[in-house]
């Protein structure tokens, strides 16, 4: 028996179609399972919030990674009154409304969250009596808005971070956090790829070309990432919820149907199987699949030096 005999025997495409199957798919389940052990483990021992959502509107939510919004419903951030940030020679500028003014109340209605003051700006055409707090005094601020906007930006005054903020659950409680936070965090990603690929092709501005790309991180990235970790001397745990996010992303991103990745293998797997149950002869031979995995993988290792390239800018103009 000579070696490419021995190879062919022994080769992939020798093996049985559940064989295959079970091979291809290997790598991307153990990025799940890598993950979600960690999540389990970590939900039974404790472990707290990695970031805070600020930047991305999404109605999916996550432990690990909270919006503003449930953050402060959570307790992990404490919050007083709406902060106000006008826009240059806007309406809000032009009243005298300033930069981290604290707005309290409209017309006498306190203002609690931002959507009660555009509520409050959009639906009343009359002057509005704007009561703020400015270097720790009271004073009420007249406005006229136009056509229901002031153009300022407002958000959530946070005061304080509840820092001993924690999540710990018994076992069985934690098996089932660390199912959902799999799950939702799987599906934040992809979210996150659909709308990243939208605003880089098809932009409705061009600062949303600009925002997808610099939301785009790869390895060297993720090392800074670490190192800035390691410098603020960060608990040991917040580097394994980093390694659980890392699997979950490889997981997605093997998870996308295209050339040279797995889940484009088990795709052309399971449809030439198929195809020579009834025809006795495959969809798409392996010289053709080969070619297609060839130009794909190129453009992937042109797209990573690409990556590669604007995370070494980013760290160079922190």
């Amino acid at each position: 028996m000579d070696d490419l005999e021995y190879y062919e025997k022994d080769s992939l495409m020798a093996k049985s179609i559940i064989k295959q199957i079970i091979i291809v798919l290997a790598w991307v389940v153990m990025n799940f399972l890598l993950a979600i052990s960690i999540f389990s483990y970590l939900f039974y021992y404790w472990v707290q919030p990695l970031a805070i959502n600020t930047k991305f509107e999404t109605d999916i939510k996550t432990k690990l990674i909270p919006t503003l919004e449930e953050s402060i419903k959570i307790w992990l951030l404490k919050t007083e009154w709406i902060i106000i940030e006008p826009i240059k020679n806007s309406i809000a500028e032009k009243s005298w409304l300033k930069n981290k003014d604290i707005v309290l109340s409209i017309n006498d209605i306190a203002i609690k969250k931002p959507e009660e003051m555009v509520n409050m700006i959009k639906y009343i055409s009359t002057p509005l009596n704007i009561k703020i707090l400015r270097d720790k005094k009271e004073q009420t601020i007249i406005v006229i808005p136009k056509d229901g906007k002031i153009w300022s930006y407002i958000g959530y005054n946070i005061t304080e971070k509840n820092k001993s903020f924690v999540y710990k659950y018994p076992l069985k409680q934690a098996i089932k956090e660390w199912l959902n936070e799999s799950i939702n965090q799987t599906k934040m990603i992809l979210e996150l790829l659909v709308n990243t690929f939208k605003k880089l092709l098809f932009p409705k501005t061009s600062y949303e070309r600009i925002e997808a790309t610099e939301s785009i991180w790869w390895p060297i990235s993720v090392w800074s990432l670490f190192i800035d970790l390691v410098n603020q001397k960060a608990w040991i745990i917040i580097f394994a919820v980093v390694g659980a996010l890392l699997s979950l992303n490889l997981w997605v991103f093997n998870l996308l149907p295209l050339p040279a990745l797995d889940w484009w293998r088990f795709f052309i797997l399971v449809i030439n199987w198929i195809v020579s149950l009834f025809l006795g002869k495959k969809a798409i031979n392996e010289k053709i699949e080969k070619r297609i995995h060839i130009i794909w993988f190129t453009l992937l290792i042109w797209l990573s030096i690409l990556v590669a390239y604007l995370d070494i800018f980013k760290i160079f103009h922190k």
